[in-house]
């Protein structure tokens, strides 16, 4: 079977009215698909191991998502679903300087519904940095059915940030 590959930008809407963007390396072979979920600050523009690891996946039938959480960059105006009359965005300043940890859980479960709209059977989360936080929250918060599999990359050491001197 010839394996075609394809690179696409989309965007969708959170439970909570967020609009986050992702990069999609498809592929036409629908078993995996892995969804990476970047730690403080991230973004698919500047992340070059990423999208390395999208090429190569998508080219061996794997499909990969690079989903944007709310904490991507530092400071962001992130669009919201209530419209204005001239069809322009409300937005909201979040980014990793005003994200809220817990809201992690909106938009790991987009992504996740939205890579079953593809028609991937099985679901492989990658967190990077905070974002095994924040997969590792998700997962014992949702107990997702179609996730197969975890990996953590690099998770940070964040007891220093709770203890007390």
């Amino acid at each position: 079977m010839e394996i075609k590959q394809t690179t696409r930008i989309l965007y969708i809407w959170t439970a909570d009215n967020l609009r986050l963007q992702d990069v999609h390396y498809k592929s036409n072979m629908k078993e995996i698909c892995v969804l990476f979920i970047h730690g403080m600050s991230g973004n698919f523009i500047e992340n070059y191991s990423a999208h390395v690891l999208g090429n190569t996946l998508s080219t061996e039938g794997i499909g990969f998502v690079y989903g944007h959480n709310r904490g991507y960059n530092h400071i962001n105006d992130i669009p919201i679903r209530e419209g204005k009359q001239d069809n322009s965005y409300n937005t909201i300043r979040v980014g990793v300087t005003y994200e809220r940890f817990l809201d992690c859980v909106y938009d790991i479960d987009a992504w996740i519904n939205e890579i079953k709209s593809y028609g991937y059977k099985k679901i492989i989360l990658v967190g990077h940095s905070l974002g095994c936080n924040k997969t590792i929250h998700y997962f014992a918060n949702k107990h997702p059915k179609d996730v197969a599999g975890i990996i953590l990359v690099s998770p940070p050491d964040m007891v220093g940030l709770f203890e007390k001197p």
